[in-house]
C-alpha cells in the first residue's frame, strides 16, 4: 500500500469512508446538496461554493492563513463578472471537480499520488480563471465549461505554465471515465502551446527572479553583524527582559479601571527606563559594549517611534526592537546553515535540539513538501556550533517572551509546551510567525542599513535556500549529493535542476571549475620537486625549460601563465581521488579509457604517464607502505600464500609512487626482493 493512502490520517480516513459509499464517477452527475455533504464529510468546511481546509492540515508558516488554505469558487467568480444561473452552474462544476480530485489519486513522476490539500486548493484558484473565462462565453454548452477553453485562451490567461499541467489532470480524469467536460484539444498541442506561452512571458518573468540566490556582499555584510548580535547582545537582552518581567510582577494590574491601569503602565515604564538608564550592556566577554561595532537604526521597528536610536537603549519600546532583531538573527543563521524551506524552519519547537549518539547536535523538526503524510515527516538537520548556540538561545527568548507578555498588559504564566513554534512574533507570546517572517527579516535588514546590497531584488527566506544551493554547488565536490541529502530531494534529478535552472550559477561553476584547476596547477608547479607519479617526470621537465627561458625573471605571474598553458586555462587536469590529479589532455588516452575522452576516475592506475600525486600524500604513502610491510612479514611468517600476494601487490603499487620513497625503502630486504622478482632494477 502507498504511503500516501496511511489509514490514521484524518484526510485519509474522510476520503476512505466516503469510497465506500460513493462512485467517483458519480460526482460528476450530483447536486448541490449531495455535493455539499461530500464536502462537509471530506473536510472541506461547511460553506457552500468555498473549500476551506482546517488549520492543523497545512504547514507552518503563510499556508495556514485563511486565504491560503481556502478556493473561495463563488466570490472569485463574481469579482470576474460571473452572475445569476451561470454563476451557480460554475459553482456546482468546480465543487464536483474539486471533490474528485480529492477522492482520486493523479498520475505524475512519483507514480500515482494524492494530492495534498494545500496542492488541492491552489490547483482550484486557477482553474477557477478557466471556468470563468469560459462562463462568460456566449456560444458555450449549459453545464459545460472545459470544452469551451481554448488553446487561444490558454495563451492569453496570466499562468498557462500553471494552468497546462491541470488541465492534463482534467483530461487524464476523462480518460479514466471519471469526468465528461474535457478542453477541446490534444495535451500534446497543450503543451507545445504552454510551451510557447512561457516562451512570451520569459522576459518579463526573468526581471522578477523572485528566489535568486543573495549576494555575497550581503551574506557577508549581514552574517558577521547577525553573529554578532547573537554571540555578544542576546545574553544581555535576556537578562533586561528578565527584569521588565519582575517589574511586571512587582506592579499587576489588579485594578479593574481605567484609570488604575493607566497608573500602573506609566509606573511600570518608568521602572523599566530607570534600570535601563543604570543598566550596564556587556558582551560575551563581560567587556562592557560602550558602542555598537555596526550602524543600526531600529527607530519605527517594535514601536520604537518616539526618538531616534543612540546605542545604548533607554525604553522598553527600544528593547522590543531589539528583541525582533535577536530573534531575525537566530533565524537568519539556521537558515544559513541547513538551507530548509521556511515551513521546515517554524515547525522546530522548544527543546528541538538533541545530540546524536556521536555526539553531533541536530535540530528536529518535519518536512512537507514532498511528504505525502498529512501533517508532514519528522526529520533533523545537523547543525553547526553557532547554529546550536542561536537556536538554544532562542529557546530562552521565547520563554522569556512569554513570561513577559505584551509590555504593556499584565504578565501571566507561560508554558514553553504551549508554544506554537520556535518562532513568534514578539510583543504577540504564543503566536507563530504566519507568512510575516518576510517581514521581520526585511526590517532588520533595513535596521542594518544593508538594503541596498540586496541589489534592488527583495529578501525571501527561500532565497537562503538557493544561495546554500550555489554556496555548496562552487565550493564541494560531490554537491548534488549532499544537497540532495540535505534538501530532501527524492531524486538526483531534481536537485540538479535545482542547481542548474539558474544560467549564472552554470556559469558560475564552470568559472570556479577553471579557477580550481589552475590552482591545482599551480600548487603542483611550486612544488615540483617533491611530487609523485609518472607524470612528476613531464611536468619537472616543463618547468625547467620554462626557467630556462625565462631565466631570473621567472616569477609568480610566470607560474600562473605556465600553469594555464598546461591545463589549457583550466580546461583539463582533474582530481581523481584525493592528492592524485590526472594530467591528461583533450587528445590523450590513458589506461582509464582508451578513447579520447574524459578521465574515468574509477580505473586509475599508478603507472599511468598522466597520473601527478601530490607531494602532500607522500606522508601517507609513506606510512602505507610501513604497515603493508608489517602485514606482508607477518604472512611470510605464517607461509600464508594468498595474502601474501596481496600484501606484496600492495607494496609494489606503493613504494613507486614517489621516487624519494622507492630510494629509501628498497634498502629493506624484503621490498628489494620483491622487486628484483619484479624485474625492477634496484
Amino acid at each position: 500500500m502507498r504511503k500516501a493512502l496511511i489509514s490514521d490520517e484524518p484526510i485519509a480516513s474522510s476520503r476512505d469512508a466516503v469510497l465506500m459509499e460513493v462512485r467517483p464517477e458519480n460526482v460528476q452527475h450530483m447536486g448541490k446538496e449531495q455535493l455539499f455533504q461530500l464536502q462537509q464529510r471530506l473536510g472541506y468546511g461547511d460553506c457552500w461554493g468555498r473549500f476551506v481546509a482546517p488549520q492543523e492540515w497545512m504547514p507552518p508558516g503563510h499556508a495556514q492563513h485563511l486565504s491560503t488554505r481556502s478556493a473561495a469558487f463563488e466570490d472569485r467568480l463574481s469579482s470576474l463578472g460571473v452572475r445569476g444561473e451561470i454563476l451557480g452552474e460554475a459553482v456546482l462544476v468546480l465543487t464536483r471537480l474539486a471533490i474528485v480530485f480529492a477522492l482520486i489519486p493523479g498520475h505524475s513522476r512519483r507514480g500515482f499520488v494524492y494530492w495534498k490539500p494545500n496542492t488541492l486548493l491552489r490547483g482550484m484558484k486557477y482553474l477557477i480563471g478557466v471556468v470563468g473565462a469560459s462562463a462568460l462565453k456566449v456560444n458555450r454548452r449549459p453545464g459545460w465549461f472545459f470544452e469551451g477553453y481554448s488553446l487561444e485562451d490558454l495563451a492569453m490567461s496570466q499562468s498557462p505554465q500553471k494552468i497546462g499541467p491541470l488541465l492534463m489532470r482534467v483530461c487524464q480524469l476523462v480518460e479514466r471515465g471519471l469526468w465528461s467536460d474535457r478542453p477541446r484539444f490534444d495535451p500534446l498541442d497543450m503543451d507545445e502551446k504552454s510551451r510557447h506561452s512561457d516562451d512570451i512571458r520569459s522576459t518579463a518573468e526573468s526581471k522578477q527572479r523572485p528566489y535568486l540566490p543573495l549576494p555575497d556582499d550581503f551574506v557577508a555584510a549581514a552574517g558577521w553583524r547577525l553573529a554578532w548580535v547573537t554571540t555578544h547582545l542576546g545574553r544581555a537582552l535576556l537578562d533586561v527582559a528578565r527584569e521588565f518581567h519582575q517589574i511586571s510582577v512587582e506592579l499587576p494590574h489588579v485594578l479593574p479601571d481605567t484609570s488604575s491601569r493607566l497608573r500602573i503602565k506609566r509606573l511600570r515604564e518608568i521602572r523599566r527606563n530607570d534600570f535601563l538608564s543604570s543598566y550596564i550592556w556587556r558582551d560575551a566577554s563581560g567587556a562592557p559594549i560602550n558602542q555598537l561595532p555596526f550602524e543600526l537604526d531600529i527607530t519605527g521597528i517594535g514601536g520604537a517611534r518616539e526618538r531616534d536610536f543612540v546605542w545604548p537603549p533607554v525604553t522598553g519600546t527600544q528593547v522590543v526592537a531589539l528583541a525582533k532583531l535577536l530573534q531575525v538573527a537566530h533565524l537568519f543563521i539556521f537558515l544559513m546553515s541547513v538551507g530548509s524551506r521556511i515551513s521546515e524552519a517554524l515547525s522546530l519547537r522548544p527543546g528541538c535540539v538533541v545530540l546524536s549518539a556521536d555526539g553531533v547536535p541536530l535540530a528536529n523538526g518535519r518536512t512537507y513538501k514532498l511528504c505525502p503524510v498529512i501533517g508532514g515527516e519528522v526529520r533533523d538537520w545537523p547543525i553547526p556550533r553557532l547554529a546550536l548556540e542561536a537556536l538554544r538561545q532562542q529557546e530562552d527568548l521565547v520563554q522569556v517572551l512569554g513570561e513577559l507578555g505584551p509590555l504593556g498588559g499584565d504578565t501571566h504564566d507561560f508554558d514553553a509546551e504551549d508554544a506554537e513554534s520556535l518562532w513568534v512574533q514578539v510583543g504577540s507570546p504564543g503566536k507563530a510567525f504566519k507568512g510575516d517572517e518576510n517581514v521581520a527579516i526585511q526590517n532588520a535588514i533595513d535596521a542594518l542599513g544593508l538594503t541596498e546590497s540586496l541589489g534592488g531584488i527583495p529578501i525571501t527566506t527561500h532565497r537562503f535556500r538557493k544561495t546554500i544551493a550555489r554556496l555548496v554547488a562552487l565550493a564541494l565536490i560531490g554537491a548534488p549529493k549532499i544537497l540532495m541529502d540535505l534538501f530532501g530531494h527524492k531524486s538526483i534529478e531534481m536537485t540538479l535542476h535545482y542547481i542548474l535552472s539558474n544560467p549564472a550559477i552554470r556559469m558560475e561553476m564552470e568559472e570556479v571549475a577553471k579557477a580550481q584547476t589552475i590552482m591545482l596547477a599551480e600548487n603542483a608547479i611550486s612544488q615540483v620537486d617533491a611530487n609523485g607519479g609518472p607524470a612528476a617526470k613531464r611536468l619537472a621537465i616543463a618547468v625547467q625549460r620554462e626557467r630556462a627561458r625565462l631565466g631570473s625573471d621567472f616569477g609568480a605571474n610566470n607560474v600562473r601563465e605556465l600553469a594555464e598553458t598546461l591545463t589549457l586555462s583550466g580546461r583539463h587536469w582533474m582530481y581523481v581521488r584525493p592528492g592524485v590529479i590526472c594530467t591528461k589532455g583533450a587528445q590523450e588516452v590513458g589506461p582509464c579509457n582508451k578513447q579520447v575522452s574524459v578521465p574515468e576516475p574509477s580505473r586509475c592506475r599508478w603507472s599511468c604517464e598522466h597520473r601527478l600525486e601530490e607531494a602532500a600524500l607522500k606522508d601517507d604513502v609513506d606510512r602505507a607502505i610501513a604497515d603493508a610491510l608489517h602485514h606482508y612479514a607477518e604472512e611470510k611468517a605464517a607461509d600464508n600464500e594468498i595474502m601474501l600476494e596481496y600484501w606484496a601487490g600492495q607494496l609494489l603499487a606503493h613504494v613507486r609512487r614517489f621516487d624519494s620513497l622507492h630510494d629509501r625503502w628498497r634498502q629493506n630486504p624484503l621490498i628489494a626482493d620483491l622487486l628484483a622478482k619484479e624485474g625492477v632494477v634496484s
